[in-house]
């Protein structure tokens, strides 16, 4: 019986090796991704914020621009 319990335990063991040889790099590939995922959300998120900025200030100097040439006419 304990013989048993032997092989058993060292089947088990042996499957659950397996398993995780196969769980661990699939595992590590979603991990991977969730970070990339977080990280270009972040730096999109950034992107957007400066492109609003810049744009904002390219607003800004083209009003200022044609108010002033307007005083001219």
């Amino acid at each position: 019986m304990v013989l048993v319990f032997i092989v058993l335990a060292s089947l088990a063991s042996l499957k659950f090796g397996l398993i995780f040889k196969i769980l661990r790099p699939v595992l590590g590939f979603f991990v991977g991704l969730s970070v990339g995922a977080y990280l270009i959300s972040l730096v999109s998120y950034d992107a957007v914020r400066l492109g609003s900025l810049v744009f904002g200030i390219i607003g800004a100097i083209a009003t200022m621009t044609v108010s002033g040439f307007l005083e001219k006419i």
